[in-house]
C-alpha cells in the first residue's frame, strides 16, 4: 500500500478569460500582458487580440494575482454552472 505523503492534490486549473484594457490591444502591448500573465501561471489557450480577450486556464489560487498585471482589465472565472431550462 502506497504511503501518505500528507500533500494533497494540486487542484486542476480553471478556465479564464483576461479582457485587456484599451491602451494595451496592440501587439507589442498585448505580447507583454501575455508575458506577465505566463509569469504568474496563466496558460494561453487562445489570443482574441482584434477585441482584446486572452483565454486560457490558471490555477485557481493565481486568479488574483493576474487581475494584477497591468494592461489586465478583468480577470473572469469561466462559468461550469449552466443548467438547462426545466
Amino acid at each position: 500500500m502506497p504511503k501518505k505523503t500528507g500533500k494533497s492534490k494540486p487542484e486542476p486549473p480553471v478556465g479564464v478569460s483576461v479582457f485587456l484594457k484599451e491602451s494595451h490591444l496592440g501587439a507589442t502591448q498585448a505580447a507583454g500582458v501575455q508575458r506577465e500573465l505566463k509569469a504568474k501561471g496563466f496558460t494561453l489557450r487562445e489570443n482574441l487580440e482584434a477585441i482584446g480577450v486572452l483565454t486560457g486556464s490558471a490555477p485557481a489560487a493565481a486568479l488574483e494575482a493576474l487581475e494584477s498585471v497591468p494592461g489586465a482589465e478583468k480577470v473572469e472565472k469561466e462559468r461550469t454552472d449552466y443548467r438547462t431550462q426545466q
